[in-house]
């Protein structure tokens, strides 16, 4: 098992993952989420993939299969007036229905923080 940043030849595999975070949540909410559609195109994943500030990472099993992702989104506050200037991240995890226990639960989204690696320390 392997975490890394993700790859353009990854997209196919990200888009089924977001597939499965919108169908869970039109599960839940169908009254607010569409039953079909994407959060991003494969066009905005690569341009995630190419900013510092947005890193994906992937977790790929023996087979390369893409079993789970994390998208960052980091953030660096540096004009505020009372705060010195800081680095926050958010970020966005989905598990595989494949890897889930509980194949009916909900796929989790935290906010951690997060000492973002250079990118030549981010593979494994």
């Amino acid at each position: 098992m392997t975490i890394r940043l993700a790859q353009p030849n990854d997209i196919p595999a990200l888009l089924d993952l977001l597939e499965q975070i919108l169908s869970v949540h039109h599960q839940v909410r169908p009254d607010i989420f569409k039953k079909s559609g994407g959060k991003y195109s494969e066009e905005e994943l690569e341009q995630l993939m190419a900013q510092d500030q947005t890193p994906i990472f992937v977790y790929e099993n023996a087979d390369g299969q893409i079993l789970g992702h994390l998208f960052i989104t980091i953030k660096e506050v540096s004009d505020n007036p009372v705060l010195h200037p800081i680095k926050t991240s958010s970020s966005r995890i989905c598990v595989s229905i494949k890897q889930r226990v509980d194949k009916k639960s909900a796929i989790n989204f935290i906010s951690l923080p997060f000492v973002m690696p250079r990118k030549s320390d981010a593979t494994t």
